[in-house]
């Protein structure tokens, strides 16, 4: 079951960002199918990993590309992934310390920041970035 779908307003007209973002989207997702059939503490956990490593692997391109770009507001965007990643990893810490609770809480943030974060923070950067050469798409896919 989807509980985010992807839409069309949510491309920021990168592709590499564009196809990570659905990525996220997907293993979000994922976490909460997994949440809602009762999966078990280990297999929430592989899930939660999964997100937390994607999620780290996104913000090190996203960031490498706001840098070689020199995006202005680089250092404000790199503050709202840290605290993200902050936020995630402190529920995780809760979640692998026997806190079952945390996982709906943790799928919750996930869900919400995700979304937020493309269309506030994300499409902010894009049309700075194409403006100054970053290509649209792919000339053909690496991985």
């Amino acid at each position: 079951m989807e509980v985010i779908t992807w839409k069309p307003e949510y491309d920021i007209g990168i592709q590499e960002i564009d196809e990570q973002h659905r990525k996220l989207v997907a293993l979000i997702n994922n976490l909460y199918n997994v949440l809602v059939r009762k999966g078990s503490a280990e297999e929430i956990g592989q899930v939660i990993d999964e997100v937390i490593d994607y999620t780290k692997v996104h913000f090190a391109i996203e960031e490498c590309l706001l840098r070689m770009f020199e995006y202005d507001d680089y250092d404000q965007h790199k503050r709202g992934h840290d605290l993200f990643v902050e936020k995630v990893l402190h529920i995780n810490q809760r979640f692998r310390a026997g806190d079952a609770s945390v996982s709906m809480e943790l799928f919750s943030l996930l869900r919400d920041w995700l979304i937020q974060h493309i269309q506030e923070k994300d499409t902010q950067y894009a049309p700075i970035l194409l403006k100054q050469g970053v290509k649209k798409s792919w000339l053909r896919k690496f991985w």
